[in-house]
């Protein structure tokens, strides 16, 4: 008994040796489309609708009332963009941008499909952290409100990704005032997708319908 019991703890410690070895290798492995940074974002200027060439996510003019108002590229090869749009009822005012851009390629190497999903999920996670990050030292006022499971329906899936949701100070419609600011993270194939949404403190319940229905309006164009 105490030989086995020996052998299963053994077991146990290589299984666990291999899995962290196998996890630190997919999500060590740099992305397949790698994009070289512009010094500044180049602003693209279209009347038609705008397609993400790697990935065919289109953006409309309009879409579920919101009217895009800037496009803008962050690399050169056109991988890294981001697409804003403003929505308006007479009542309520939400800012939102659409952030399409590489993420980390995970590479299976024959690995069981749970590890592949803790893998990819691992990387999500890592990035929404450093994301966050992002939204204070812009914001340095900003106050993390929640942090929670988001979804999105996308190209006839479902996505599971993050949620963070903060307040803070910020110019709406040409005025400071208090603002919800949300940012959402989630990853198709080797894609990040991150929407931004803000609007007014207060107006959270009411505006969500119409963010979600944008949100879920976002596909690939093909």
């Amino acid at each position: 008994m105490a030989r086995t019991g020996l052998d299963a703890k053994a077991a146990r410690i290589i299984l666990i040796s291999l899995g962290m070895m196998v996890t630190c290798v997919l999500c060590g492995c740099p992305g397949a489309t790698k994009s070289t940074l512009l010094s500044k974002p180049l602003p693209i200027v279209t009347e038609t609708s705008f397609v993400h060439a790697e990935t065919g996510v289109s953006f409309s003019p309009v879409i579920d009332g919101f009217r895009r108002v800037g496009i803008l590229q962050y690399d050169q090869e056109g991988r890294d963009i981001s697409v804003g749009y403003d929505f308006t009822d007479g009542r309520d005012i939400i800012v939102a941008t659409v952030y399409v851009y590489p993420a980390p390629k995970v590479h299976s190497m024959g690995s069981p499909a749970n590890v592949v999903a803790e893998a990819r999920w691992r990387l999500i996670e890592g990035h929404f952290q450093r994301v966050k990050h992002g939204v204070v030292r812009v914001h340095p006022d900003a106050v993390l409100k929640s942090e929670e499971p988001a979804y999105l329906n996308f190209n006839g899936k479902r996505l599971t990704g993050l949620l963070a949701r903060y307040e803070y100070e910020d110019v709406l419609a040409g005025v400071r005032s208090p603002v919800t600011s949300e940012m959402y993270l989630f990853q198709w194939n080797e894609w990040f997708i991150k929407f931004r949404n803000t609007y007014t403190q207060g107006s959270t319940d009411r505006v969500q319908p119409s963010i979600h229905s944008f949100m879920d309006a976002i596909e690939p164009s093909n």
